[in-house]
């Protein structure tokens, strides 16, 4: 499901699912492409 989700954001660029993200990841907004790592990582 993550990479799911990471694919998504890839494709979208800035999807909406990007801002469920940034509840929890405040970083993704500046990173962007980091965002999709560190989400794997967590």
């Amino acid at each position: 499901m993550q990479k799911s989700a990471c694919k998504d954001l890839n494709r979208n660029g800035q999807s909406p699912a990007i801002t469920a993200e940034a509840t929890y990841t405040p970083t993704s907004k500046r990173t962007g492409s980091r965002s999709c790592f560190k989400t794997v990582i967590l």
